[in-house]
């Protein structure tokens, strides 16, 4: 058994997927898979798994495409590793991400399922940012505790993007962590969920390099707001 399951999802970005890989494939902690999950796409996103060849890499096929939600939880139940990790197709981690989420699982009591780190998210479009912007998120001013009310926290803003964060196994029950009828805000849906099985450390550290483009679905305002009002509707 692998110490940590790394799941990717991707939708025809066979343009960005190998610099996502190589991020994780560079990681000083290299006791881990990678479950690329292609979410239906119609590039040829195979023959980039192949093309870099390393063993640890695993690929899996949904035929239809269902979005990320649905091809995380596909992820999920092909993992073989004690924690879970997760990816996106467009982003880079950070060097030392994993080393350091996993030191800082080690020495935390079973009962914090999880831990998350902030992004570096860089305006990749000039029209969602100005050139040259960069900023930290989530905002590191109200950055969650162990001791606070979390699940009160998480109901009021997001601190939890899932490739931002190490989880363990069994911090949630099945594989079905995330909503498949969520097309916007699932991560924010699953930690609002999540804060009501386990504890989550945040740490300040920054260890994704994210890029804002105009297709991300993260900048509709429309998917955005019926993301947020699902969450409001369940909770």
């Amino acid at each position: 058994m692998v110490c940590v399951s790394v799941i990717l999802p991707t939708f025809n970005r066979a343009h960005s997927l190998d610099a996502a890989l190589q991020s994780v494939l560079a990681q000083s902690f290299k006791d881990f898979e990678i479950i690329v999950v292609d979410d239906g796409s119609t590039q040829d996103i195979e023959s980039v798994i192949r093309a870099i060849g390393d063993p640890r890499l695993r690929y899996i096929r949904r035929e239809a495409n269902g979005g990320a939600a649905a091809a995380r939880n596909t992820g999920i139940a092909a993992a073989n590793g004690k924690f879970i990790a997760f990816q996106d197709s467009d982003d880079q981690w950070l060097p030392g991400k994993l080393d350091l989420q996993m030191r800082l699982m080690k020495s935390l009591a079973a009962n914090v399922g999880a831990v998350t780190g902030a992004k570096i998210l860089c305006g990749g479009d000039p029209k969602l940012f100005n050139p040259g912007k960069v900023v930290i998120a989530p905002d590191p001013r109200s950055i969650m505790t162990l001791e606070e009310d979390q699940l009160g926290h998480l109901l009021r803003e997001n601190r939890i993007s899932v490739q931002n964060a190490l989880f363990r196994r069994e911090c949630y029950p099945g594989n079905d962590w995330f909503d498949p009828c969520a097309k916007a805000n699932e991560d924010w849906d699953f930690a609002v969920r999540l804060a009501q099985h386990c504890l989550i450390l945040e740490h300040p550290e920054p260890v994704v390099l994210a890029f804002a483009a105009a297709e991300s679905l993260s900048r509709s305002n429309r998917r955005q707001d019926i993301g947020m009002l699902r969450i409001m509707r369940k909770n």
